[in-house]
Order: C-alpha cells, then structure tokens, then sequence
C-alpha cells in the first residue's frame, strides 16, 4: 500500500519543488489562512475568472484526498495556496478564453470536460485523458514565481512558470506595443492588479505547457505526426551522429519543421514505404526537416537556412511563412501549427514534405 502511495506521489515531484521554492516564508511555512488582498482573492471573486478557478479547486479538491491518505506526511502544495501564500504573477485567462476555444464547462459529469485534454498536453493519442499531475502542470503554467513589473516583459525574454521547467517555460514575444507568451496568449498590460503578493494580468488564450519529453518522444504523442514519427524513429540509430543528438534534446537546442500526415500521404509516402525505403535515403529525408537551432516564428526572416543534411531550405515570410526545399514540389509547404514547444526546441508543424 505505501508503495502505491509513493508511486502515486512520485508525479508530482517536478511541480513540488517549484511550488515549495515559490512560498514566501513571510507568509508562513503552510497556506494562509487570511487571503485578503491577494492574487486567489482576486480568483475567487471575479465571475469573470470562474472557470479558472473551478478548475483549480477540482485539482486541489483531488490533491487534498492525496494529502490526507499519505501516511507518510509529504504535503503536496496546492494550487490555491500557493496562489495566496506565494509571491508570483498570475496570467489568467477570463471565462471567454475558455468558452472561444470550446470550453463551454469545466466539469462535466463530475470530472474535466474533455474538451481541455488537449491543452493540458500535446499528448493527443486515443484515449489519453489527463492525470491530477499533468493538470497541476497546465494550472502552474499561469503562475510566475516571482513578481513582475510591465517593464519586464520588453527586458526579459522568458519566464519560468510553476509547471514548467527551468526558464524554458514562458517565453516573451513583444511586437507592435503587444505582448505575447508562448506565441499563443497576449497579455491585457492594462489588466495589470496588484495585491500583496504579486500581479495578476489576464491573457487571451490557453498556454499549453512545454512538452518535457525530447523530440522523439513528442512525435510519438502526437496523432497527427504518426508518419513523420515512424520515420523519425527509423531513421534515428543510435549510430547516426546527425540525427540522434537532435531527435534527443538533453542538450541541443533545435527546431523541427515536422510534415503532418496528410503531408506524407499527398508526397505519396505511406507506413510501408517508410519501412521499405533505403535507410540512407530515408535519413535524408528526415535530416532535411531539423535544424540545430531553436527558432521561433516570431524570429523567421526570408532566407535561406542548412539544415542537418548540409541541404539548404528557404525561409518566405509574409502573412503565412512558406518553406521550399530544391527536392519538392512547385508549391513550397506552409506552417500550419507554429511553436510547438518541447525541452529545448520547437516543433513547427508544415503541410508538404521537404525534399532535399
């Protein structure tokens, strides 16, 4: 039974460390129990923030039931308390951000509306749901550890959030006067509050959290890279100096324009063909689709760029960004899902194979 117990309390290991760091010892080494004038006050009485709150006290009403049952008396922070007892700054997004992306509860039948799996995780395969780990990671990456000031959004370019990891959590994007996180979410500056424990600013959109897994690993979650992935892993031996230190990203920083499905199939590449096809054609293929830095959209020019093969590719940046590879078709690939972040890297994914 501990066993289990331990097991169980194990998940939480990553976010633990972040909310204990985060406490303010000002505030006492437990949870406040006077939230008067603080960032979960604000939570906890605007209408307008409800559906964040509902989901955080769904959380934590799971955590407390962990809480309670360890015998070994290892007290996993909540999410409300470290909202009331920690110093930090909150991006929270109002109820119509939740209700714009097709949220329109956050419960339903007494556990979370489905609706949200796929922005509490990139992992999107059948049946994946969410664990009370995976959703106090989506919750902790609205949560900055630190106060911050509107003059910090143009002088630092990313922030560590309580469900990320490091400072590779949130990162900065400023463009005409607008500020953005993660390339997903722009912050109302003028929603700024300040209470004794920090900031909160509300956002437009839902922040899904750095995948923590390397490259390899987040094609496989993703249903829409079966293909790229199946060629990925192929490609990907332990004895290719190329591929291998890209594809795991303990310590390259890179970026991945990764071809969807549709993709594959309209370049007429199928499972089998991958698994047929020359290995040294096939490392091409994939080599020309990484390259060993990591590039956000915000940061793309026009021009060329070498990927891992030695091969060029062109960079056409406009209202959309296109790619052209000398190998492909007349119609270069489009980016059709930006800044998909992993440790270390970003994933990018594009609507044509690129041909070397």
């Amino acid at each position: 039974m501990k066993k289990k117990i331990f097991s169980k309390i194990s998940i939480y290991l990553g976010v633990i460390l972040l909310l204990t760091n985060a406490c303010n010892k000002d505030f006492g080494a437990g949870e406040m129990i006077d939230y008067k004038n603080t960032v979960k006050e604000r939570i906890d009485s605007d209408p307008n923030l409800s559906f964040y709150k509902e989901l955080y006290q769904f959380h934590d009403s799971l955590l407390l039931a962990l809480n309670k049952s360890n015998s070994a008396n290892v007290q996993i922070p909540t999410i409300g308390g470290t909202l009331g007892s920690s110093y930090i700054t909150a991006f929270i997004p109002t109820n119509d951000v939740f209700i714009a992306n097709g949220i329109n509860s956050i419960l339903i039948n007494k556990d979370i509306n489905p609706a949200l799996f796929k922005f509490i995780s990139i992992d999107n395969r059948v049946g994946v749901t969410y664990t009370n780990a995976t959703l106090a990671t989506f919750l902790g990456n609205f949560i900055h550890n630190r106060p911050l000031e509107d003059l910090d959004f143009l002088t630092i370019p990313r922030f560590r959030s309580l469900g990320g990891s490091a400072n590779d959590s949130l990162f900065v994007s400023n463009s005409n006067n607008v500020t953005t996180l993660s390339f997903k979410a722009k912050v109302n500056i003028a929603s700024r509050s300040k209470f004794k424990n920090g900031s909160l600013y509300t956002i437009d959109n839902l922040i899904t959290p750095v995948f923590r897994g390397q490259f390899i690993q987040a094609m496989a979650v993703d249903n829409d890279l079966s293909l790229f992935s199946q060629a990925l892993v192929r490609a990907n031996t332990p004895a290719d100096a190329l591929i291998n230190p890209s594809a795991n990203t303990a310590t390259i920083r890179a970026t991945v324009f990764a071809p969807t499905n549709q993709a594959f199939i309209d370049a007429g590449i199928t499972s089998a063909s991958i698994t047929t096809m020359p290995i040294a054609t096939l490392k091409l293929l994939v080599q020309n689709h990484i390259i060993r830095q990591r590039i956000f959209s915000p940061d793309f020019v026009s021009g060329p760029l070498t990927m891992i093969n030695n091969r060029p590719i062109t960079l056409t940046v406009g209202t959309t960004t296109t790619i052209s590879s000398p190998g492909s078709v007349a119609t270069p690939a489009t980016i059709v899902s930006p800044d998909i972040l992993v440790i270390r890297g970003v994933i990018h994914k594009i609507n044509k194979v690129l041909r070397p």
